[in-house]
This record gives structure tokens, sequence and C-alpha cells, in this order.
């Protein structure tokens, strides 16, 4: 009954797709597993006053059976089936071949759109399936009932009608579909199951690693990326005589670059969220997209991004866009030129040898965060370090609301006319070619 899997590999091929924009790839068999796919959910499911129900399913926690609208699955169908669609939009010949109509493609928008997502309003919190919220508790406490892993000691129709969770159910539902929550939502899913998942699967902690450190719970996110990494290495099991956990290994590596560095694709290109654990001082990674490649090292005080190859690396650094070049000897500086890397630091630290190296040869842009009352220090060691005492140097007060102000000034003269200017905390410093006069104020055409 786990006909989640269906999706999961329909939706890998689109992904591979849209990181890859392989149209041979695309054409030839994500068309293909995509409509078949999205044919199964339409033919699997039923339409009801409430919306488009997916009922008799096993979602992803093994501990939990046969259930109906398991969140995961149907969001993972919502997914599969605007996929197809959208495939069969742009390839209508593929579609023609395998019968496509529009009306069958309008049915497929109509479920997806009125998929059933339960939700237990009292508690504030998705259901990882229908009424799952109302099962009876696990306890966790009687030396008989905490002994794990538990199917090695309690029957499963112990374990189905309990709030106990084998492997990342609905957390796994927040990793794949995050868009479908909000962040506040998020956190208090992830808070309901977190206490409940048992982890009896090594496929677990990976997901749950992603999720802790996208909400905040980075010292977290790291514990499980370790178990990830350990779990062969120190038979945290005592089954690695029976061989490898190759998909848990390969989970340490989704722990750290997705969950602790952030790494996302999405239509804006590659996302990055940096948040480096208390017991790493260091954390270094390529990202390949298309023919580039860029380096990413964070560490406590900032994180740098420089392109190695290729001729242009679109990034987006939490919510904020950049453009990577790769710098050449002689190559025109424009304040319109995009830049070989950028430093995100904070002014209550200074800066490193890599981001004076970088604002003292042009090649980067400069963002200090929390450093307006540092700006003095942070101007003497840019200068000091031989820094052009003509470098833009832009203060970005109120950048979050529609009318910022940006008060600018040469490096030398940074200090003293951003005051007049009325550049104050809290607010955001960038130092280099962008933030040269015209450059970082939204469109006017914007601005209500």
């Amino acid at each position: 009954a786990a006909f989640h899997v269906a999706s999961a590999v329909a939706l890998a091929a689109v992904r591979h797709v849209a990181a890859t924009h392989d149209d041979e790839l695309a054409r030839d068999v994500a068309v293909d597993l995509a409509v078949q796919t999205a044919r199964l959910w339409a033919g699997r499911g039923h339409h009801t006053a409430a919306g488009f129900r997916i009922d008799g399913v096993t979602g992803p926690d093994e501990y939990t059976a046969v259930v109906d609208n398991n969140t995961y699955t149907n969001l993972m169908a919502r997914k599969n089936l605007r996929a197809a669609d959208e495939l069969c939009e742009r390839f209508p010949e593929q579609a023609a071949r395998l019968d496509v109509t529009a009306d069958e493609r309008a049915g497929w928008r109509r479920a997806a759109d009125r998929m059933v997502v339960p939700y237990n309003a009292e508690l504030g919190v998705t259901e990882q399936s229908q009424d799952f919220t109302r099962h009876a508790h696990w306890d966790f406490e009687s030396r008989g009932t905490a002994r794990f892993p538990l199917d090695d000691h309690v029957h499963y129709v112990e374990l189905y009608r309990r709030q106990v969770v084998k492997q990342a159910d609905l957390v796994l539902a927040l990793h794949a579909a995050p868009e479908e929550f909000t962040p506040e939502q998020r956190r208090r899913d992830f808070d309901y199951y977190e206490p409940l998942t048992v982890r009896d699967s090594s496929l677990s902690a990976p997901v749950q690693a992603v999720v802790a450190a996208e909400i905040g719970y980075v010292e977290l996110a790291y514990d499980y990326a370790r178990e990830c990494a350990l779990l062969d290495l120190c038979d945290l099991r005592g089954s690695t005589d029976g061989g490898l956990h190759v998909a848990s290994l390969a989970g340490a590596w989704t722990a750290v670059v997705t969950g602790i560095v952030g790494l996302r694709h999405d239509d804006d290109g590659l996302r990055l969220a940096p948040r480096l654990p208390s017991r790493l001082t260091r954390l270094a990674l390529a990202v390949h997209h298309g023919d580039a490649r860029a380096r990413v090292e964070v560490r406590p005080d900032g994180v740098t991004y420089r392109l190695e190859s290729g001729e242009r690396l679109r990034v987006v650094h939490g919510d904020g866009p950049c453009a990577l070049a790769p710098a050449r000897a002689g190559r025109p500086r424009t304040p319109r030129r995009p830049v070989a890397a950028f430093h995100v630091v904070s002014g209550h630290d200074g800066l490193d040898a890599a981001a004076l190296a970088g604002v003292r040869d042009r090649t980067a842009t400069l963002v200090v965060l929390m450093g307006v009352s540092q700006l003095a220090r942070i101007t003497a060691q840019a200068l000091d370090a031989g820094a052009d005492p003509a470098l833009p140097v832009a203060i970005v007060v109120n950048g979050s609301t529609p009318r910022p102000r940006v008060p600018r000034a040469p490096l030398g003269e940074g200090e003293e006319r951003a005051a007049q200017g009325g550049g104050r905390a809290p607010a955001i410093i960038v130092v280099g070619d962008v933030a040269a006069a015209g450059r970082l104020e939204p469109d006017p055409a914007t601005v209500a």
C-alpha cells in the first residue's frame, strides 16, 4: 500500500530535469513517468464535498499502516499531478502519444487543487494521516515498551493504534513540500512529531536533520548528521556485520548539504542558507550547476562563495541573490559587473583574510550584518589591507520595507558620510562596486 514510492520516482525525474535542463530526458522519460503516475493518483483517489481523498494507503512510517489521507502521500500526489500537467503542456506531441486529453489534464489539476491535507485545529498541527493525533500515546517510560527497535519486541497490532513513528513521515512532508507550510506551522509540526519518532529505521535521521536545521535547531541537525555518518563506522545498531546502511550513509550528505548548508534548487536557481553548528569550525563544499562550479566555505564569522569554473552562476544566499562570475585580469570594472565571490560576515567579528582580500582586489562584494556601530573599525581594516579609498560603501536602512534609505560614501569617507545620511542600526553594510549609486534600491514602479 506504499503508493507514495511512485511519486518519489516520478518527481526525482522532474527534479533532475529542473537542475540539468536535460530536455531529452524530460521528453523521453519524465513525461511518461509523470503521466502514468498521475493516472495512478487520479484513479486511486476520489472526490468528496471536503476535497480529493486518497484512502487505504501506508505512508513512510511503517508503524502506521493502511490509513486514509496520509499527508506525505497526498502532497506528493499533488506535486505529481501538477508536474504531469506541466510536462504535457511543454511536450504536446508526447502527451498525444500517451492519449492525454484536455479533460484528463483538467481532472489532474482539480484533484491537485482539492487534495485533502488533514489538520487538527485544536492542537494546531498537521495530521500525519486522518485522525492520527487522536490515537493513544505510546508509553515511552515503561521498560516493557521502551525497548528498541520496537518491532523486535512488540506486535504490530499494538504499534498501529498508537502515536509512535518508526521513521520521519509528516516530517518528510515538511522536507519534500516546504512550500505547503508556513514557517510557524513547520516548527509546530516538527515539535509535535519529533518526540514521537523513534528512528527505528536508519532512513529517518537525514530527513530530521534537514528540517531541524531549516527551523533553527542547528545543534540537533548536527547530532542527526553525525548519526548518519557514524552509523556503520561505530556500528551504532549492532548490525553492520550484515552489511552497510548505504542509504543512511548517503543521508549524511543530505543532512550536511541540504540541512546545515541549506542547499535547495527552485525557480530562482541555487538557494543556500548556511548555519554552522557550534561544534564545527569550518565547512566547505563544491556546488555544480549547469557548466558552473562554485566553492562554498562556511565559517563562524561568515560565508564565502567563489566561482571556480564556468562563466556565471546565480545563487541566492538566504533571500539575497548574487551573480558569480570569474575574476579576469584586465576585465573592465564597471558597477554592474558580477563578482567572483561575496562574503557575508558579522560586524562584531571584523573582517577575515578572505573578506579583506576580496575587497582589496575588488573581486568580491562584502555584506556586513550588525556592523553599523563597528563601521570605523571595518573601514580601517579594509584601508589598512590596501582597499581603494574610493570603493563604494552603502548602508541599507529599513531594507525590508517598501521605502528603504541607502546613504552612500566612498570607503575613505564611509563613517562620517554615513552618519550624515542617517545610516544607523538596524541596517546592512554593503562594500563593493554593487554599492554604487543606482544600485540596491527597489524599482520605483514597485514602491506603493
